[in-house]
């Protein structure tokens, strides 16, 4: 609320977001705080669906394709994405967006990756390397929590501090956006080509016991 109430009287604030789970929460109470921060922000608050989109990566191209279109039918402007120097990635977003008739933003480009994954550590983001790229990073990465002493330590490696090159990926289970800490342990590490890969086992807490189940998308390059 306090952060709200200062966006209203500056825009050099920084808004977050966060993710409401509306059959957890009281209508006529949230109704109520939904109007009190478009207030106090200056109608700056914004509530949109988010939507889990499952696909493999022979699919992506299709499947991206087919969401971006569907954007478009539902009445979205544009579509927002997170590249920041990568020029040919950038592009070929871009062409991708632009061809379904949409905007294509990208409100961090140009930053530095440094400040990006410090903030990220500071705001109480955490992470874990899933997969290393052996002839750009040593594999003792591998399992790495990307945490407050992270941004220091990645960049005496000489790499980029976000692994915009491949370098490194990882998975993110804590933070602002979060409700609650992802529950996960460690899974089998294995080796694909120059790659060197980690499985991220999520924890079932609903359970009495625990029952890991393999996240197919973490850990791959």
């Amino acid at each position: 609320m306090a952060l709200a109430a200062a966006a209203g009287a500056t825009y050099r604030v920084r808004l977050g977001f966060g993710v409401l789970v509306l059959p957890l929460r009281a209508i006529a109470w949230l109704a109520a705080q939904i109007a009190t921060l478009q207030h106090v922000s200056s109608d700056r608050v914004v509530l949109v669906e988010l939507r889990a989109i499952g696909t493999a990566w022979p699919e992506m191209e299709g499947r991206l394709q087919l969401e971006l279109a569907r954007l478009r039918e539902d009445g979205f402007a544009g579509v927002v994405l997170g590249d920041i120097h990568l020029a040919d990635v950038r592009a070929g977003y871009e062409e991708r967006v632009t061809t379904a008739g949409l905007e294509h933003v990208e409100p961090i480009w140009g930053e530095s990756p440094m400040t990006l994954v410090s903030e990220f550590a500071e705001s109480g983001g955490r992470a874990v390397i899933t997969c290393v790229d052996r002839t750009r990073l040593e594999p003792s990465w591998l399992g790495r929590i990307v945490d407050e002493s992270f941004p220091d330590e990645i960049l005496v490696t000489g790499i980029d501090p976000c692994g915009e090159h491949g370098e490194y990926h990882s998975f993110a289970f804590q933070g602002p956006m979060f409700d609650h800490p992802v529950s996960w342990r460690p899974g089998e590490t294995r080796i694909d080509s120059r790659f060197s890969q980690l499985d991220v086992l999520l924890k079932d807490s609903s359970a009495s016991s625990e029952r890991p189940q393999r996240l197919p998308w973490a850990g791959t390059p």
